[in-house]
């Protein structure tokens, strides 16, 4: 999966209209919160309560694609440059 890969949902109207009420609460003077931004803020705060409330039963959380190196490894130290004599 990439960074900032796209995931549908459907949602019944009621909790649509749950989801909408909380665009004035949201937004901030430079920003009007939109109906991804509002999805996004409950998967994440859901998120960190679920994983809570199973602490016990997860295993270690994986570390993200982009904090390892691509080689699966660790990157080989750079070879320092010598000044040319002569």
């Amino acid at each position: 999966m990439s960074p900032k890969d796209h995931v549908a949902v459907r949602l019944d109207n009621l909790t649509l209209e749950r989801v909408d009420s909380l665009k004035d609460v949201l937004s901030t003077p430079w920003h009007e919160a939109t109906r991804s931004d509002i999805l996004r803020a409950l998967i994440l705060t859901g998120l960190e309560q679920l994983e809570a409330q199973h602490k016990g039963s997860l295993g270690k959380p994986k570390k993200s694609p982009a904090a390892e190196p691509a080689s699966g490894g660790a990157r080989p130290k750079a070879k320092k440059k010598t000044p040319a004599k002569g």
